[in-house]
């Protein structure tokens, strides 16, 4: 019987990588139906962000003035950098290769605008600490707070003119199973050049262009934010399903071994057996 100890060790081993697997599966499905739902509402805001876009295009098409603070490129000054994160783990490398695009980013720079709570972890241990008023948790973040942090940003980028760019890392999300960390330049938002006669607008063309350009700052945080989600979501589906498959390996190979073990303390019964008998009949 020198196998039961190690069947019972395999099964209590077994029961575990089923438990986990449980789990992991349930955490999958969970991340799949998120992302189901953030899809639709990253497309939403991204359309938005792309219809103001239009409309500055067509806005600069005419003969304006081009002295505007938000559009003005500058010499010198810092990079401030906005990074999106997230909260939680259990995705993979979607918080690492994100913070380490952001301190890429930076170019030296301290000065960090950070949403989620990984991101500032992350962080600190590089040496980095938002200061007051520049941490969100990204699960917390709704439509109001976008509004209310790209409104600080850019009275920020107006008032310090120490502030050469501003710029956004977040997690491009291309499909369910692809997405990449980036960089973009957030401010002073780029403009396109002029390529026509000036169109019909009211108010006159300067005043539609200053009034908009806080308006796509906030639309592209807002479809950032959307799809940094979305991509969390992905990246959190295909970590579990991983972990699901690697769970199911592991109950193969302790099913093999439990198969292995009950056959060696059958074989070693029936050893005993014929032993006994013989002993007895001799």
């Amino acid at each position: 019987m020198a196998g039961v100890g190690g069947m019972r060790i395999i099964k209590r081993r077994l029961k575990v990588a089923q438990s986990t697997q449980q789990i992991t599966k349930a955490m999958q499905l969970i991340a799949a139906s998120k992302l189901r739902r953030a899809e639709p509402q990253m497309r939403r805001a991204l359309s938005y962000y792309e219809g103001l876009i239009e409309v500055l295009g067509a806005a600069v098409s005419a003969d304006y003035d081009r002295n505007l603070v938000l559009a003005s490129a500058r010499d010198s000054g810092d990079i401030l950098v906005l990074l999106m994160s997230g909260d939680r783990g259990l995705c993979g490398a979607y918080n690492d290769a994100v913070v380490r695009k952001g301190i890429e980013a930076a170019e030296g720079s301290k000065r960090f605008i950070v949403i989620g709570l990984r991101g500032r972890d992350k962080l600190s241990r590089a040496g980095i600490t938002p200061g007051p008023g520049d941490f969100h948790e990204a699960n917390r973040l709704t439509i109001l707070a976008v509004k209310r942090l790209s409104e600080s940003i850019v009275e920020r980028f107006l008032q310090d003119t120490s502030i050469r760019t501003v710029r956004l890392v977040y997690t491009h999300y291309y499909s369910a199973l692809s997405h990449d960390p980036v960089i973009e330049d957030l401010l002073p938002v780029r403009l396109p050049a002029p390529s026509g006669p000036e169109p019909l607008s009211e108010p006159d063309t300067e005043a539609l262009i200053t009034g908009i350009l806080p308006a796509i700052v906030e639309a592209r945080i807002y479809s950032a934010v959307m799809m940094s989600v979305a991509a969390e979501h992905s990246a959190r589906r295909m970590t579990m399903s991983s972990a699901t498959d690697n769970a199911q390996d592991m109950i193969d190979n302790l099913r093999r071994m439990y198969n292995r073990e009950r056959q060696t303390a059958i074989t070693s019964e029936i050893i005993d057996i014929v032993g006994g008998a013989e002993i007895v009949g001799g």
